[in-house]
């Protein structure tokens, strides 16, 4: 099944070629090259293969197993894995969820000397060792890879000691574990213990198969789209956004009373000039959010050495694929003719590209002249978690550096929780002392997904220095 693409979702294929992986990580091929014939290593020796344990594998893995073992017995509804609402079910009824003892129940598989969790095994074990269950291995042993999205549940509050441990993963992108494992202690072997992780990640986690009675028995999985993940409609957006970003076209905006002056992709590079001095130009910058990267080349063209950095793959894609060929090409909305814009050979040697999860910025990025975040901070689970990665002794903007952050503000609970949400007042408190406000404003954002139709939204714009 490793080397078959139709087992695997896209996401899934594009991992298992990047690494290769042609097994589960912690076997060891033994014997002729070919035969297939494995061991196993476990966290203190190589031990013959025992077959009744179960395999650990990424969430990736877990779903390709699925499909092909779906199609080697035949089965008319395909299997699946396990979801939340099931695990619950699968409960015994020594270990509810939930109960006026919660605190008892939670610590349950610590005093279950039948339960392998905190070590009491030193590995994995058998599957059959708790014949007299129903259902074996619910808790400890390995956790379970689940079908659902890591999500809130009713009631759930941000503490505030801790307000990013949970919520940058509610984004669609991190696959939920359950039950525990051998090396499991304290809260993670307790029966409200949930966590999440990127299904490429490896853990002592193993899965079970769901074969279900009907095909639209889903489990009740809870499931999140990612923003900008309907992939029909982003790429229609893309192309307003080539059109707009690149065309220059302002005769509907001044015949509907907006001057090009107001613009985002106008009066962001003015701030830009206005604020950084010439040493800072010849310096680094930092788009987050940059969509197609329009703006990223008009900064480009002021000197700075700019990345531009996007979690929408096709966004990041189209940038590339226009800085490779070095000119754009867009459909014009008024005659449907296409038209080429030619790019300056030396701007694009200035400009990067990176998909990335704003909630999650690569550690190597630190020291920047000047960042800016485009239309993000309220389209994260945990606004303060990026906010807060702009100072520090590893912070993205250098002392000295500037910062731009343009938002609506506008929010969505389904993205974040409603306690997180800020307003452009609670921007300086969120920042910390290490920011000093420069200057604030408004600026607007078009789209026009139609001849003649475009679209303002209203973008609050603030600039500010991290002080010496």
């Amino acid at each position: 099944g490793y080397r078959e693409q139709k087992f695997w979702t896209d996401e899934g294929w594009r991992w298992r070629t990047y690494r290769n992986v042609k097994w589960p990580s912690f076997w060891v091929p033994v014997g002729p090259q070919g035969a297939h014939q494995y061991a196993l290593r476990t966290c203190f020796e190589i031990v013959q293969m025992p077959w009744d344990w179960p395999a650990i594998a990424n969430y990736h893995e877990a779903r390709a197993f699925a499909a092909w073992k779906s199609e080697k017995d035949g089965s008319s509804i395909p299997y699946r894995l396990l979801t939340e609402a099931e695990h619950h079910v699968m409960r015994s009824d020594h270990a509810p969820f939930a109960t006026e003892k919660d605190i008892k129940a939670a610590y349950h598989t610590l005093e279950n000397p039948s339960v392998n969790s905190s070590l009491r095994f030193g590995s994995e074990s058998s599957v059959k060792g708790q014949p007299k269950d129903e259902f074996t291995d619910v808790f400890g042993n390995v956790w379970q890879w689940l079908e659902d999205h890591f999500h809130f549940l009713p009631g759930f509050e941000v503490h505030p000691f801790y307000d990013d441990f949970s919520t940058p993963c509610f984004d669609g992108l991190h696959q939920m574990i359950m039950g525990g494992s051998f090396i499991s202690a304290g809260d993670e072997a307790s029966v409200h213990a949930r966590f999440h992780f990127r299904p490429h990640f490896g853990q002592h986690a193993g899965f079970r198969l769901v074969d279900s009675l009907t095909a639209d028995n889903t489990g009740a999985v809870f499931k999140i789209i990612p923003a900008g993940d309907d992939l029909k409609d982003e790429v229609e957006t893309r192309k307003q956004q080539i059109f707009t970003a690149f065309s220059k076209d302002d005769a509907l905006l001044i015949d509907s009373g907006m001057t090009p002056e107001k613009l985002d992709r106008n009066l962001i590079p003015q701030w830009i000039k206005s604020h950084l001095n010439s040493e800072q130009l010849k310096g680094r910058a930092l788009e987050v959010g940059s969509g197609v990267g329009a703006l990223s080349y008009r900064i480009a063209s002021l000197g700075l050495n700019t990345t531009g950095a996007d979690i929408s793959k096709l966004a990041i894609d189209t940038a590339r694929s226009w800085h490779q060929s070095g000119q754009v090409s867009f459909h014009s909305l008024d005659d449907n003719s296409v038209l080429t814009l030619e790019l300056d050979p030396k701007i694009l040697e200035r400009l990067s590209w990176r998909q990335t999860d704003a909630s999650s910025l690569p550690a190597e990025w630190f020291d920047y002249e000047l960042v800016i975040l485009n239309r993000v901070v309220s389209q994260l689970p945990s606004p303060k978690g990026l906010l807060s990665r702009l100072s520090g002794e590893r912070g993205l903007v250098k002392p000295g550096g500037f910062v731009i952050i343009a938002d609506r503000y506008s929010w969505i609970e389904r993205l974040t929780p409603k306690s997180l949400w800020l307003q452009t007042e609670d921007i300086a408190s969120a920042l910390g002392r290490s920011f000093e406000k420069i200057d604030s404003g408004s600026c607007f954002h078009v789209e026009r997904p139609a001849k003649d139709l475009a679209t303002f939204g209203r973008l609050n714009l603030s600039l500010w220095r991290r002080q010496s």
